[in-house]
């Protein structure tokens, strides 16, 4: 388990909506940044056409890839925890140098998994718990 345990901590929701954090019976709503961090990504390229007969085509694409982060502020250290997205945290943890670069000191992201998402009218409408990532944790 994680040393995490942090009163009154100072979080940056850096995710591209509000994010709602209830765990049992109270919640935490973090309004959406003006700038989100999101990922960079290359233009896909389309490579083929798949058919099953019919006269229904789909295009075939190159897969997405990504090549840098936007958004995230030069100096995060005035907050003990920063909130991103998944993709957003699974692409900076294995960059340390980044989260070194921008100062954060704990990098986490909501648990949209199906014990931790709330769901209204069937989409997340907010989760019962965040997913640590850096420092990262066995």
């Amino acid at each position: 388990m994680s040393a995490l345990a942090t009163t009154n901590a100072k979080m940056l929701n850096l995710t591209p909506h509000p994010l709602r954090v209830q765990p049992v019976n109270a919640a935490i709503i973090l309004p959406a940044p003006v700038v989100p961090a999101v990922l960079e990504t290359e233009p896909q390229r389309k490579i083929g056409v798949v058919t099953d007969g019919s006269a229904v085509c789909v295009d075939v694409v190159t897969p997405q890839r990504f090549k840098g982060v936007t958004g995230l502020p030069a100096d995060c250290s005035a907050y003990s925890v920063v909130i991103v997205g998944t993709f957003v945290a699974q692409w900076l943890v294995v960059r340390p140098e980044l989260l070194e670069r921008h100062r954060i000191r704990c990098l986490l992201s909501p648990d949209t998994g199906p014990e931790s998402a709330l769901r209204t009218n069937g989409s997340v409408s907010g989760v019962r718990r965040l997913q640590q990532h850096w420092p990262v944790v066995d």
